[in-house]
């Protein structure tokens, strides 16, 4: 994987947490059900643990 699509990858995933942590925050502003809120903050973690995963294969791609 290039090094620009590995920084491409890794800002979408950013702006994903960005996007669903404000999503998160509106619902529970909004009181909307747990489910919907719990929904989003479940988006977050799993492109929270893809980004991990994405640095350590940069890092592994870089020793």
């Amino acid at each position: 994987m290039t090094s620009e699509h590995s920084l491409h990858r890794l800002r979408n995933l950013l702006n994903n947490i960005s996007v669903n942590t404000e999503l998160a925050r509106l619902q529970v502003g909004q009181q909307q059900p747990t489910e919907n809120v719990l929904a989003s903050l479940d988006k977050v973690m799993q492109a929270c643990k893809e980004c991990a995963l994405q640095l350590e294969q940069n890092r592994d791609a870089h020793d």
